[in-house]
């Protein structure tokens, strides 16, 4: 499943003022209605939270989930928590913002999420 089908594009471009390579060894692939498990990690990223998925553990914006009881969400929409990797200079399209990243697309048409603070 891929996000062309799925967002609403804001179609604004931004530049990286710093490289970003991804932090997360494991990638999520969420689709909506799957369920997730909350876990207790921190973040200076408000409105995000850690959660496990089929084994696998990555950050997912609150307001992707609907919280549940024991400290359960059920997605609500398609999510990937694939970070993508940029270089100094690089011009993404702007596709979603939420909580301080950005979710982008390069010029090869790669779609991941970048934190705002490495663009202008």
């Amino acid at each position: 499943m891929s996000y062309d089908n799925k967002l609403n594009l804001e179609a604004s471009k931004v530049e990286l003022i710093e490289n970003h390579s991804g932090e997360e060894a494991d990638i999520l692939y969420l689709e909506k209605g799957d369920v997730v498990i909350h876990q207790d990690k921190k973040t200076h990223y408000n409105g995000w939270i850690y959660c496990k998925s089929n084994g696998k553990y990555g950050w997912i914006p609150e307001n992707y989930m609907e919280l549940q009881v024991n400290n359960k969400s059920i997605i609500k929409k398609f999510y990937s928590s694939y970070e993508l990797e940029c270089e100094l200079g690089e011009i993404v399209e702007i596709l979603v913002h939420e909580s301080q990243w950005y979710l982008v697309k390069n010029d090869q048409g790669k779609i991941g999420w970048i934190p705002i603070k490495k663009t202008k």
